[in-house]
C-alpha cells in the first residue's frame, strides 16, 4: 500500500490543498512530495508503533501530544 501511494503522489494535482492519510503513509519521502514538490498541505498521523518519530515529535512540536485516540474517546458527542 505504502509503495502504491508514493508511485502516485508525484502525479496529483493538489497545490493548495489540505491532505489526510493512514499513519502508513507518515514518511519522510511523502511529506517532502506533497508539501515542497505538489505544494499541499499535510496532517501526518503519528503512531506509538513508529517509537522513533512517536520519540522525536515533543521536541519538535511545542505543547503536548496526548496519548493515540485518548481525546476523541473522552470528548461527548454533540450530535
Amino acid at each position: 500500500e505504502e509503495a502504491a501511494v508514493a508511485v502516485h503522489l508525484p502525479k496529483m494535482d493538489v497545490a493548495g490543498m489540505g491532505l489526510t492519510a493512514d499513519a502508513a503513509q507518515t514518511t519522510k519521502a511523502n511529506a517532502r512530495q506533497l508539501s515542497l514538490v505538489n505544494g499541499a498541505d499535510y496532517l501526518l498521523a503519528l503512531k506509538g508503533n513508529q517509537p522513533h518519530a512517536f520519540a522525536k515529535a515533543p521536541q519538535l512540536l511545542s505543547g503536548s501530544i496526548p496519548p493515540s485516540g485518548s481525546v476523541d474517546r473522552q470528548r461527548p458527542r454533540s450530535d
